[in-house]
């Protein structure tokens, strides 16, 4: 019996004491972040920061005169990450006892070495600053034509200041990949010995705690929603209480942009694949070459001008982080040298005699799956990297032949796109596919249906368009369907376009047009979430999230 009452006890005492020490852990914890929370910055001096949202200042010696100029290296700022290009975030401030008064501004030449300042100093207050760091969308500022302005500096600017705590978001663009930390830089001109810094999203009234190491700190925003949040923190000492500066980030899903090049298994001249690198180095975008090796096989190319292709991918691939993936046109020579019997006698697109409008679809399993070993072993004795994806010549490919293409250890195809007529026979492709198209796990049984195989191959479309085939209209509209100019995505997009290194005079209007828009919204520069990547990087970074 005694036995029986010592089990009970113990069975109701434990969950009571669990219970119970819970209670108190929440308690404490509600109480370690239960104060109120400053509303105002302060600058190193203690005094009052006009602004929480701007991150810097420097005070202006003004001349007697009521007519002011201050010439900025406006650009450098710029380059720091310091101010906005277009200068709407420059602003001039008097403070005279606690109040602040904004003067009206005129910005000549924004974003440049010499940046003119221009503004009218009626109310001799004692200080008077210039602020910037509001990285927010602020309304255009007044310009005035260069022609118009006074360039002769009457008044100087002093040393760079930050509030007593500041804070810097290395990044204002943060992409939910497979790291999803915001590092923040921190500056405490006061450091107080056993302070706690806690940090604070939105509106949100609920500190959580910050641990900084050499002025650093990661905050893990995999879980904050996307779009524009603003944050700051605060140092707290026993009942001392400093705020620090706000500042604008941005969450938002990758859009990745992959420029494709469909090489067609002869020689693209020197002047092409030249044009192709400087508008690749231009916008930085890596190439994802579809190569074709029949390249290395007909004798229509003298080994010493193969040899020169090679060494041309080779240096790409090792410089310029290009990738290497693998194509086929079915012209009747390379057929033959894989040891496949040429099929003359099919409907082609064309009425051609190589066979370079042949559909691939003619082939069955066996015979496209010989045509593609030999593909990619021609392609690894050239020194060459083992090619991880595929597309089939004229976008036409059947389940047997993607049957093949994994068997064959390719891990994608990209041979999927907007159905389009080839030729005097004008065939066309039976692809379900949109600029809206997204990659998917293919089903071999109908490559229009996903498959529920995890493993199955993944097709990546060709949703952006041909620089040959699409007009210069249809491509920007292909980018634009996907992505508005400055705003935020909640799912992760691929856009991707083709071009042949033949063609490329055809579209490169079209191209420069696109990729110029592009950048204005480059996520390596902060301006956005757009990351040019090659059709390998966009399966490594999201294959497996």
């Amino acid at each position: 019996m005694k036995l029986f009452q010592t089990n009970f006890i113990f069975k109701f005492l434990i969950p009571v004491v669990i219970i119970a020490g819970i209670f108190i852990f929440i308690t404490k914890s509600r109480a370690e972040t239960n104060f109120d929370i400053p509303s105002t910055t302060l600058s190193q001096n203690g005094t009052p920061w006009w602004n929480n949202d701007y991150t810097y200042r420097r005070k202006i010696v003004a001349s007697d005169g009521n007519d002011q100029v201050i010439k900025l290296n406006h650009s450098q700022l710029v380059i720091d990450n310091k101010s906005t290009a277009n200068g709407s975030d420059l602003k001039v401030v008097t403070y005279d006892e606690g109040n602040f008064d904004e003067v009206p501004v005129d910005i000549t030449n924004p974003d440049q070495i010499e940046t003119y300042i221009s503004f009218t100093y009626k109310n001799k207050r004692p200080d008077l600053y210039l602020y910037y760091g509001d990285k927010s969308d602020l309304p255009e500022p007044n310009k005035r034509d260069l022609k118009y302005a006074n360039v002769n500096q009457t008044a100087s600017i002093m040393d760079e200041e930050v509030p007593m705590l500041s804070i810097v978001v290395q990044k204002k663009w943060n992409l939910k990949e497979k790291d999803s930390k915001l590092l923040l830089q921190v500056n405490d001109s006061a450091i107080v010995e056993n302070s706690s810094y806690y940090y604070l999203i939105d509106d949100s009234k609920t500190p959580f705690n910050l641990n900084i190491q050499s002025n650093l700190a990661t905050i893990d925003f995999s879980k904050i929603e996307d779009g524009a949040h603003q944050l700051f923190i605060i140092r707290k000492n026993g009942s001392e209480i400093i705020r620090s500066n706000s500042t604008e980030f941005i969450i938002s899903e990758p859009i990745y942009v992959g420029w494709t090049i469909d090489w067609e298994g002869v020689d693209p001249g020197k002047q092409n694949l030249e044009n192709v690198a400087k508008i690749a180095d231009e916008y930085k975008i890596p190439l994802t070459h579809f190569f074709s090796p029949r390249t290395l096989s007909t004798v229509k190319i003298s080994d010493s001008r193969k040899k020169e292709i090679t060494n041309w991918l080779k240096n790409r691939i090792n410089n310029n982080g290009d990738e290497l993936d693998m194509l086929l046109y079915f012209q009747f020579d390379m057929v033959q040298e894989a040891g496949v019997d040429a099929k003359f006698k099919e409907k082609t697109w064309d009425n051609g005699l190589s066979g370079y409008d042949m559909p691939g679809t003619v082939y069955n399993y066996d015979e496209y799956s010989k045509i593609l070993n030999w593909g990619k072993q021609k392609i690894i004795d050239a020194g060459l990297p083992s090619p991880q994806g595929f597309r089939a010549g004229g976008w036409f490919v059947n389940e047997d032949n993607l049957k093949a293409i994994k068997n064959a250890g390719f891990l994608y195809d990209s041979s999927s796109i907007k159905p389009v007529e080839l030729g005097e026979n004008k065939i066309m492709q039976d692809w379900n596919i949109t600029s809206l198209s997204q990659p998917y796990n293919i089903s071999l049984i109908n490559k229009n249906d996903r498959s529920e195989d995890k493993n199955s191959l993944v097709e990546i479309p060709i949703n952006g368009g041909d620089s040959y085939i699409n007009s210069k209209e249809e491509i920007m509209d292909n980018f634009t369907s996907n992505y508005s100019s400055n705003s935020y995505s909640n799912t992760p997009k691929m856009i991707v376009y083709s071009s042949s290194p033949e063609w490329i005079e055809t579209g490169k209007e079209s191209l420069e047009n696109l990729f110029a828009t592009v950048s204005n919204y480059r996520y390596d520069i902060d301006r956005g979430p757009i990351k040019f990547v090659t059709l390998n990087d966009w399966y490594s970074n999201n294959i497996n999230r």
